[in-house]
C-alpha cells in the first residue's frame, strides 16, 4: 500500500517492509507483523506508530533523525542509527529493550546501560537490566550529567520488597 510519500508491504511471513521518505505517522494495526524493516529514505518515525506492539525485530536506516514518543515496537534489542538526532521521552518505551547505537553517531552514546547525549551532559535513559539479563536494583548516573532528561527513570521500577536505588 501507499500512504503519502510512504510505501508498505507485508509478506505471508509477516515481514512489514516501509520505504519512501520523510515522516511515518501511523500507527500500524496489524496484528501479523514479526519484524519491521524500515529502509532509507524514512527520517521520522511518529508517535505512537509501533507503541504497545510486540515483534521480533526492527531494523532502522541510517537516514533516521528523530524518534518520536512511543515510536518503537517492544523488542528485545535495537540498534540506533548513525544519523539519529532526537529521541522524544518513551520512544523506547520497553525496559527489557536492550539498546546499542551506531559508533558514528555524533549526538548520542552508550555508557554503563545509560543512554547519553554525547558530550555526556544529559541523561537520556537508563535500562532496566544489564546485559547479561539481569534486573539493575542500583544507578550511579554518570559523572559530567547535569540534566536528567524526562522520563529517563520510567523504564526503572522497584517493588516494595526491593526499592531502586538512584545515586547521583
Amino acid at each position: 500500500g501507499t500512504i503519502g510519500t510512504i510505501s508498505y508491504t507485508l509478506s505471508k511471513s509477516g515481514v512489514l517492509t516501509i520505504s519512501g521518505s520523510g515522516s511515518i505517522e501511523r500507527y500500524w494495526e496489524l496484528n501479523s507483523i514479526a519484524e519491521v524493516i524500515i529502509n532509507e529514505g524514512i527520517t521520522s518515525i511518529g508517535e505512537n506508530t509501533f507503541f504497545g506492539r510486540s515483534m521480533a525485530s526492527i531494523s532502522l536506516p541510517d537516514s533516521l533523525i528523530t524518534l518520536r514518543s512511543g515510536a518503537l515496537p517492544n523488542v528485545r534489542r535495537i540498534h540506533l542509527p548513525k544519523n539519529l538526532q532526537f529521541i522524544e521521552p518513551r520512544a523506547i518505551n520497553d525496559p527489557n529493550t536492550s539498546i546499542s547505537i551506531a559508533t558514528e553517531n555524533a549526538y548520542f552514546q552508550i555508557i554503563d546501560n545509560y543512554l547519553l547525549t554525547k558530550d555526556g551532559k544529559t541523561l537520556v535513559r537508563c535500562a532496566a537490566y544489564n546485559d547479561e539479563g539481569e534486573r539493575i536494583w542500583e544507578y550511579h548516573v554518570p559523572m559530567g550529567v547535569e540534566t536528567i532528561g524526562a522520563r529517563a527513570f520510567s523504564q526503572v521500577d522497584g517493588s516494595e520488597s526491593k526499592p531502586v536505588k538512584i545515586v547521583l
